[in-house]
Formats: structure tokens, C-alpha cells, sequence
């Protein structure tokens, strides 16, 4: 079973622990006669890969999961020394089963068997899960973990301290203090059996405005509080957090509409030929293409008039204004006769009209909705104009991607869906532990 290696499986955005390390340590395996101080030493190789590689990318999987495992095996290593020099194979049972989950866990994220984000996350919950199982059972004290790693910045100015937990086993009675760059050293406050708390003043976290930082923080404590004074020894410990800037990301929506727009076109439609005699002939004209939308335009009817095709006694006389409709007209002849030396003969002539069409075409154009910056604390709610066909998000996060979405979508840092009208972005912090 491989303790590690990092680049095994295709680099895909999802895989995010594999697609931005680009590591090569040399192949290793966990087996019975393999010495504990070898399998911690390569683990510890790898996790240090990933923290620098998470603070160079802003990957914040990659530094998590490697700060998850250097943290452990710092702790770890520190509180059972006595154990470095064995095998494997005479670590507790339980503890070997843990160990090999963990690889099994990362092992799957290697392989690429990933097909969310959210089960990546799922799977360096497990990561997590798995080192807090482990169990430090020497008699040093030791961190193993803290919480929280992820400094939001404060949405008032109300918040100016931040609450730190540490845990670990013997710290309560190790003499526990922080000891920030900037301002004096902070005691641990109301210790207890294995985890004591800090305020720490935001102070020592400084928001950018538009990038993420790292800061550490060193802690120290007596390592063997146990033992009489002159023998103690104080260990240094850095503690480092992730800091989100004050802006997640500056959003750009633009909308597709679609309208209906108003298309015209004149229509001369021939009626054919007229003939009687002495009479007045009324025919029905219904509009051509109706199947198509196109519809008698009454707002320019001054603009419908008949053509005379020529005849013989007859004429093309007019248009009954009452039959005016969308959907056609009535209009009339005049006919006389031709009769002659006795002879009965009909009138006759040819008629067109011209009739003013139009109708309703949908035709789409690109609107811009609004620009505005998304925080960690709070949704952004914009109105959507009516009528609109898609939503196009174009977001510039703070880890230097830049997102092209269409309508409803999901990022690691925010999602969007469309409620109605309106359209709602919703950011997410980075998930701590």
C-alpha cells in the first residue's frame, strides 16, 4: 500500500489536492518492516510539499490537508519517541488501521475516483477525522490540532478578538502562551485536560482587500511539564492560519433578453378581376401568412389603398371602414354595363390592394444587469430584467480565477441560483475544522 505519491492520477479541478501539487517524491510502502521513523519522515515530506504548494496556489485542500498532517505527525512524533525505532508491524493494531485508512482515503483522491468538489471536501473531512483518531499516548505534550486555521475578517467593529482552541495532550499543564510579530505574548486562558484557549486581537490577522494571506504564529510550551523545573524543555510550535481577504470576488452579470420586436412590411395581394353589371361587388380580404404572425398594422391603415388593374366600366371604388380588422378588410367595386347597339354586355376591372403588415418577432440582445463585489458575510440579491433568456456570471476571485457561468452554478467559494426574479449569490468560506 503506498504511503504517497502525489501524482499518480490525471489533474482535474476537482482533484484539487492532485491537479495543483505537482510532487514526485520517491515511491514508498507501508510494510511490516518498515521503520516508524521512515513512514512519519516520507508523510511529514509530502505534507510539507502540500502546505507549500497550497500557499503559493491559495489552494486552500492543499494547505489544509497538508497542515492536517504535519500538525499530527509533529505532535505525534514528539509525544512517542519510544516508538520511532520499531517496525511497523509492532505498532498497535488499532493504530496501523488507522494509518492505512488515511493512505486508502488519499489514495482515492490520487487515483482520481473524485467527481465533486463537495466530495473532495468529504474526503479531506476524512483525512481529518482519521489523524484525531490517532492516538498520542506518550507522556510529552503536544499539539494536534487547532481550530479555527481560516480567519474570516470580522463584520463589525465590535469583533477585535479572535478565539483560539488548541488541543493536545498535556497542554493544559504546559505552560501554553502565543507569542505573535506584532504585540506581547498571550497566555493560554482557562486551560483543561487536553485543549486551552486563546483571544487573540484581529490585529495579528490584517485583511487584504483583495488577496488571501498566511500568517503563522509561534506557540511555546513546556514539552515535559511533568518533569522538575530544571529539566524542563520548552518547544516552539507555529501555528498558521489561512486569512480571507475582505472581498471574495468582484461579480459582472449580464442578462440575454429577449423582446418582441415590432417587424413591418407592405404586401400588395391581386384580387383578380371584377364583372357585372350596373352593381357594387364587396369582397373579403384576409391578410397573407397569417400562420406566420403577421397581422394588418391599424396604426398605419392610412397606408392600405386598392390598385387599379384596368377595365372596362368599372373601378376600384373603396374599403368599408367598419370591416377594417388584424386579420383583413372588405373592400368594393363599382361595375357598370357595356351594352351597345343592343347588345348586353358587363363591366369589368382588375383589382390589388395594398395592405400595411407587421408582427411580433422575438430578437435578443445582451444587457449588462450590474457589477458589484461579493463578501464572505452576506448574499448578493440582484433584479433580473423581465424577459430574460440566461444569466451570465463572470467572477474574479481572490485566488486568482476567473469564472465564466451561465444561470444557476456552483464554485468552491460561492454559488449562484436564480430565485424569480432576482438573482442570488451566495458566498462560501473556505470549510474549516
Amino acid at each position: 500500500m503506498p504511503i504517497r505519491n502525489w501524482l499518480k492520477g490525471p489533474a482535474t479541478a476537482v482533484l484539487i489536492i492532485l491537479a495543483a501539487t505537482g510532487l514526485t517524491p520517491a515511491r514508498a510502502e507501508i510494510v511490516g518492516t518498515m521503520a516508524v521513523h521512515a513512514m512519519v519522515g516520507e508523510l511529514r515530506k509530502d505534507s510539507e510539499a502540500l502546505i507549500e504548494k497550497g500557499r503559493q496556489t491559495g489552494e486552500f485542500l492543499i494547505w489544509r490537508t497538508g497542515v492536517e498532517m504535519k500538525q499530527f505527525l509533529d505532535g505525534w512524533e514528539r509525544a512517542n519517541t519510544a516508538l520511532l525505532q520499531k517496525a511497523f508491524s509492532e505498532l498497535d493494531q488499532r493504530l496501523q488501521a488507522i494509518f492505512r485508512q488515511m493512505d486508502a482515503t488519499l489514495d482515492r483522491l490520487e487515483e482520481g475516483r473524485v467527481d465533486t468538489i463537495e466530495e473532495a471536501n468529504n474526503l479531506v473531512d476524512q483525512i481529518a477525522h482519521q489523524i484525531q483518531q490517532i492516538p498520542i499516548i506518550g507522556g510529552n505534550a503536544s499539539v494536534s490540532r487547532y481550530s479555527p486555521r481560516v480567519i474570516l475578517p470580522s463584520t463589525s467593529a465590535s469583533q477585535l478578538e479572535v478565539r483560539l482552541q488548541v488541543f493536545g495532550p498535556q497542554l493544559s499543564s504546559a505552560d501554553a502562551r502565543l507569542e505573535p510579530q506584532l504585540g506581547s505574548p498571550i497566555p493560554a486562558r482557562s486551560p483543561r485536560g487536553t485543549e486551552v484557549t486563546f483571544l487573540i486581537d484581529r490585529q495579528v490577522f490584517p485583511s487584504e482587500e483583495f488577496s488571501h494571506r498566511f500568517v503563522s504564529v509561534p506557540m511555546s510550551f513546556v514539552s515535559n511539564p511533568g518533569s522538575f523545573r530544571p529539566w524542563q524543555q520548552t518547544q516552539r510550535h507555529d501555528l498558521e492560519f489561512y486569512v480571507l481577504p475582505r472581498i471574495a470576488a468582484e461579480i459582472a452579470v449580464g442578462a440575454t433578453v429577449e423582446e418582441p420586436v415590432k417587424e413591418t412590411r407592405n404586401v400588395a395581394v391581386h384580387l383578380g378581376q371584377f364583372s357585372g353589371r350596373n352593381t357594387r361587388i364587396h369582397r373579403g380580404v384576409n391578410v397573407p401568412e397569417r400562420e406566420h404572425g403577421w397581422r394588418l398594422d391599424l396604426a398605419r391603415r392610412g397606408e392600405m389603398h386598392l390598385i387599379d388593374g384596368g377595365g372596362d366600366r368599372g373601378r376600384c371604388e373603396g374599403i368599408e371602414d367598419n370591416s377594417v380588422n388584424e386579420n383583413g378588410v372588405i373592400m368594393f367595386v363599382r361595375v357598370d354595363n357595356r351594352d351597345r347597339w343592343g347588345r348586353r354586355r358587363d363591366g369589368f376591372v382588375s383589382c390589388s390592394i395594398s395592405l400595411p403588415l407587421y408582427r411580433m418577432v422575438p430578437r435578443s440582445r445582451e444587457v449588462e444587469v450590474g457589477k458589484l463585489q461579493l463578501g464572505w458575510h452576506q448574499d448578493l440579491a440582484l433584479r433580473i430584467p423581465p424577459n430574460t433568456r440566461n444569466v451570465r456570471i463572470t467572477a474574479r476571485l481572490f485566488d486568482g480565477r476567473v469564472r465564466e457561468i451561465t444561470g444557476a452554478s456552483e464554485d468552491r467559494y460561492f454559488s449562484a441560483r436564480i430565485e424569480g426574479d432576482s438573482l442570488i449569490i451566495r458566498p462560501k468560506p473556505p470549510r474549516d475544522m
